[in-house]
């Protein structure tokens, strides 16, 4: 069945409104990376009382792109860490692309790498994906550790990393060619975390049409969820708001489209 679905997928994938066979492969794209990036730390998480500093989304921007596996292990320690941050998407044929190839020559690398993050709170800019997770872990985890098991670089990245961006063959990885040549004049925002299928769905339109945006995380066992509450009157994710046109929507099927209709050319 799952052969069936996937030698389907490329003719069935479509702009816009996703389709059934979006839904299926996104949800097993999301199974074979559980229990990753669907829970916050339980030390982190609203019935713990933790206090912590943390800085503005405007502060945190990663560079990054929807199938990139590197990019997931770090949107997945956003979620774990219940972060917000500015989402800067680089797929290929970004506008973006340019200012991590500029990053990257300034410290001597060969070329632009992703991830790519800038923490103006902290005053660092890194490449690779483990001295991010790290640095992340380390400035706003009030010493959590690594998301469990223990041996989280190499098998998140080696058995099971790939497997979302060959479910999803060529979604959230290129821009497409119907994207607006300019970002919204003020970033939407998404409530999203990165273990659940429909949010998948939102951001690798996001990533395709080359819309910097505001993640929420609002994973399971997050403060954030009651405040989702209040703005959409459930907490189920993904939720966005565009202040730009002041739409507000929370299912991934009407969020998708609204994005093509609204900023594609």
């Amino acid at each position: 069945m799952l052969q069936l679905l996937l030698s389907a997928a490329p003719a069935l994938v479509a702009k816009g409104r996703p389709s059934p066979i979006d839904t299926a492969t996104s949800g097993f794209a999301s199974i074979a990376r559980a229990p990753y990036g669907t829970t916050v730390a339980a030390e982190l998480n609203a019935d713990s009382g933790a206090v912590r500093q943390l800085p503005a989304a405007s502060q945190l921007k990663l560079y990054e792109f929807e199938a990139c596996p590197f990019c997931r292990r770090v949107r997945e320690v956003v979620t774990y860490l219940d972060l917000e941050v500015t989402i800067v998407p680089c797929a290929a044929g970004s506008r973006h692309r340019a200012a991590v190839a500029a990053a990257a020559t300034a410290q001597g690398k060969d070329r632009p790498t992703f991830p790519y993050l800038e923490d103006e709170a902290a005053g660092v800019n890194l490449f690779e994906s483990e001295d991010i997770v790290n640095h992340l872990l380390r400035s706003y985890g009030n010493g959590v550790p690594l998301p469990p098991p223990s041996e989280y670089f190499l098998p998140s990245t080696l058995l099971t990393g790939w497997i979302p961006a060959l479910l999803r063959p060529g979604r959230g990885t290129t821009v497409d060619p119907s994207a607006m040549a300019s970002s919204p004049a003020q970033l939407p925002t998404l409530y999203s975390y990165d273990g659940n299928q429909f949010c998948r769905l939102v951001r690798e339109a996001l990533t395709e049409l080359d819309i910097p945006y505001t993640l929420v995380s609002v994973g399971k066992g997050s403060p954030a969820r009651a405040r989702l509450v209040t703005i959409a009157g459930k907490s189920t994710a993904p939720h966005f708001v565009d202040p730009n046109t002041g739409a507000a929507m929370g299912e991934s099927y009407d969020v998708c489209e609204y994005l093509f209709r609204e900023y594609s050319q």
